[in-house]
């Protein structure tokens, strides 16, 4: 017979293998197989909203926020990023071969698109995209203000009358996050917000 654990050929009625000294017939430990990584699991987008932060009259930043189950993820488009975007695309135009109309249209169709990408992004993702992305957790959140955007055109002499949409984000500790928008009050957002604040919302059409 041979010893399970060296290899090493030993009598057939020994109890000890004379080189090892392993036990006859004891089988050589295995490692333990090292558990399968644990893969994180990225939380459902529930809806990407289009919209500007107003930090003051004269400074406005486009921005997205991303409504989530139990927080919204303020993601930027500051002037930073869309530079850096910019350059990149413009690069892969370059490489691609593509001319002036081409290039144009396809600099316009990736900014009209620009924030379907945060449907599949991971909260970790979002934020590093730009340093000033935040999280709002609605546990913060005190109370949420949403006017729909209107629009009424009139032919002849008569101009058109424009409400601008808001959106507002009045948190427990007192500050206010204020944005402008080009949304309708549309059913589906009241809906969602409703969900997502209870009697929190007030929503004006």
């Amino acid at each position: 017979m041979f010893c399970s654990q060296c290899g090493r050929s030993i009598p057939s009625d020994a109890r000890f293998c004379p080189n090892c000294g392993r036990a006859a017939g004891q089988a050589a430990a295995q490692p333990a197989a090292a558990p399968p990584p644990v893969q994180p699991v990225q939380e459902q987008v529930l809806y990407v909203f289009s919209a500007s932060r107003k930090y003051s009259m004269f400074k406005v930043v486009p921005c997205y926020i991303v409504f989530m189950q139990d927080k919204a993820v303020l993601a930027y488009t500051t002037p930073a990023l869309q530079k850096a975007e910019n350059e990149r695309l413009t690069q892969e135009i370059k490489a691609q071969g593509k001319g002036f109309f081409k290039g144009s249209a396809a600099m316009m169709s990736f900014w009209s698109t620009y924030g379907q990408q945060y449907y599949n992004m991971p909260v970790q993702a979002i934020l590093a995209k730009d340093p000033a992305n935040a999280v709002v957790p609605y546990a913060a959140v005190a109370e949420v203000y949403f006017r729909g955007y209107s629009e009424t055109s009139s032919g002849g002499d008569d101009s058109a009358s424009v409400t601008q949409g808001k959106f507002r984000f009045k948190l427990a500790n007192g500050e206010t996050l204020e944005f402008t928008h080009s949304s309708s009050a549309r059913r589906d957002i009241q809906d969602l917000l409703t969900r997502l604040f209870g009697a929190r919302l007030k929503f004006k059409r």
